[in-house]
């Protein structure tokens, strides 16, 4: 019986080893971050309760927004509108960026866009990518 009894532990152990082996595999492999899809609004106004110099009164709003996944890429918005009165005088001031990476960090493009008073004011824009070694490139 001990042949047996050998034979049976051998196969239990022959059926665990492997099973633990993946088990302990798919714990140890690192997940894939995901970036969930987000938007937020905020509402800016000028805090009443604090004296600021020349400022009569601000508001404005902010928009930011991320979309993408490792496949198609990452995209980031963000718009800022602002209106000031300042010694009777009125500003608006919207600025917008937007930067797009590839989903396997292999590149990365970005554009930023002011107007003052709806005439533009700054613009810039750039990209980035990695050489072949894995380094950054301009």
């Amino acid at each position: 019986m001990p042949f047996v009894r050998n034979a049976v532990l051998a196969a239990v152990f022959g059926f665990l080893l492997p099973a633990s082996d993946l088990a302990m595999a798919q714990v140890q492999t690192p997940s894939v971050p995901v970036l969930a899809p987000h938007r937020a609004v905020y509402d800016l106004r000028l805090d009443g309760r604090r004296p600021a110099r020349g400022i009569d009164q601000v508001r404005g709003r902010i928009l930011f927004e991320t979309s993408g996944n490792r496949c198609e890429g990452f995209t980031t918005t963000f718009r800022q509108v602002v209106e000031m009165a300042m010694n009777g005088n009125s500003v608006v001031m919207d600025l917008r960026t937007s930067h797009f990476e590839e989903g396997d960090g292999s590149g990365f493009r970005f554009t930023s866009r002011s107007t003052q008073n709806g005439q533009p004011h700054l613009e810039t824009e750039g990209s980035a990518t990695r050489g072949p070694d894995r380094g950054q490139g301009l």
